[in-house]
C-alpha cells in the first residue's frame, strides 16, 4: 500500500523524489536528505531539497541551482554534503563540490569544486576566501 502510494505521488509532482542519509549537521544522529529536480524554476532548473534533522525534528528546505537534471547528493563524512552532476557527450563534464556544516551559518558552506572535462582534465578549487552556502547564499566574513 505504501509503495502504491510512493508511485502515485511521484507521478503526480511527474518527477521522483531521491533520499540520502547521513550525520550532515555534524552530531551524532542520523539526518535525512530528500531531493527532487524542477526544471520550472523561476531561477532556471533547481533541486528542492528537504532535510529532516533527527535531533531536532525540524524540516530544513533549501534549492541547489544545477544546469542539468544529472545529479546526486551523497554523505561525505560527518557534517559534509558532495553534490556530484554530469552530463555525458563530447561536451560532457563531471563535477564534485564539498560543503561542510557550518554552525554559525546554519548551512553547508562551499569547500571544494572539482571539474573533469570530456578529455579528462581536471582542475580543482578550493574556496577560503568567500563564503557561500549549498543554497547559493554569500556571506560576509
Amino acid at each position: 500500500m505504501l509503495s502504491l502510494l510512493l508511485l502515485f505521488g511521484s507521478m503526480s509532482y511527474g518527477q521522483e523524489s531521491k533520499m540520502v542519509t547521513g550525520y550532515f549537521d555534524n552530531d551524532t544522529v542520523i539526518d535525512t536528505l530528500y531531493y527532487k529536480f524542477n526544471i520550472d524554476s523561476a531561477n532556471g532548473p533547481i533541486y528542492q531539497c528537504t532535510m529532516i534533522r533527527s535531533d531536532k525534528k525540524e524540516k530544513l528546505s533549501f534549492d541547489i541551482g544545477v544546469a542539468f537534471k544529472s545529479f546526486q547528493v551523497s554523505n561525505c563524512g560527518k557534517g559534509c554534503i558532495e553534490t556530484y552532476q554530469w552530463k555525458t557527450g563530447m561536451d560532457g563534464f563531471e563535477e564534485y563540490k564539498t560543503y561542510k556544516y557550518c554552525k554559525e551559518y546554519d548551512n553547508w558552506i562551499l569547500k571544494k569544486e572539482r571539474t573533469l572535462d570530456a578529455d579528462g582534465k581536471e582542475k580543482t578549487t578550493t574556496h577560503k576566501k568567500t563564503i557561500t552556502g549549498i543554497d547559493g547564499r554569500e556571506y560576509k566574513k
